[in-house]
Order: C-alpha cells, then sequence, then structure tokens
C-alpha cells in the first residue's frame, strides 16, 4: 500500500507538529477550539479553513499568528540578477 502524501500549507504543518508534539488529539484539539473533530481532521488534511477558525486552533496549541510585512524581490530585482548572473557565466564562458 502506497501512502499519499500532501504538501501543506506551513501554516497548517505548523499547527499539526505543535499539536502532535503536545500529544494532543484531534478531537481534543477540536474541544479546545469550539470547532468539530471533522474540521480539524479536514484541515490537517489539506482542507481550506476560516481565518477565524486558524486563529481558534492556534491558540488551542499556544500558537500564535503574527502578521509582519513581506520583502519580496520587485521584477527589477529579480532581472538585474538574473542579467548579472548571465553576463559572469558569458565572461567565464569566454575566456580566451
Amino acid at each position: 500500500m502506497t501512502k499519499k502524501y500532501i504538501l501543506l500549507d506551513p501554516l497548517i504543518q505548523s499547527l499539526i507538529d505543535s499539536r502532535k508534539q503536545q500529544k494532543v488529539t484531534q478531537a481534543q484539539l477540536a474541544e479546545a477550539a469550539g470547532v468539530s473533530r471533522k474540521t480539524v481532521g479536514t484541515i490537517e488534511a489539506g482542507g481550506d479553513c476560516t481565518l477565524s477558525t486558524l486563529r481558534a486552533l492556534y491558540a488551542a496549541v499556544g500558537l500564535d499568528l503574527v502578521s509582519r510585512p513581506f520583502s519580496a524581490p520587485t521584477l527589477d530585482d529579480v532581472l538585474a540578477e538574473r542579467e548579472n548572473a548571465f553576463s559572469t557565466r558569458s565572461q567565464q564562458k569566454y575566456r580566451p
């Protein structure tokens, strides 16, 4: 029998990891968060949930959702990096 692996959102994986580290069952987590055990199972299997449900689940295992600025590179940054990488490789490749 082959196991099916699902790439979970890091937020959900953190929830699962914390729950398991604390040796809390899905049913216990559900009760503490005020949701059904089926809801916890669905979320842990990769299903969607509302922000309020995720907050309740996180609080139940002692985690906090924190908002912080995201500093993604701009398109200009990416293009400049690619150009720099290309020109460096070109210089190395064609040296006499």
